[in-house]
């Protein structure tokens, strides 16, 4: 148990994972509300999995 979990989420077609903190507690397949700060986000190609930045 670490301070952080990974949320592995579904937009439409498109699959993205966000670091969050641990004790916030979250079910399977639960709808949420997601905003990031682009300043610390990183994208990949999904194909290469190279940095897009």
């Amino acid at each position: 148990m670490g301070s952080e979990s990974h949320l592995y989420c579904q937009i439409g077609s498109h699959e993205l994972i966000a670091r969050v903190d641990a004790r916030d507690y979250l079910q399977t397949g639960a709808g949420i509300d997601l905003g990031f700060d682009l300043n610390k986000a990183h994208f990949f190609d999904a194909e290469t999995e190279q940095s897009l930045l």
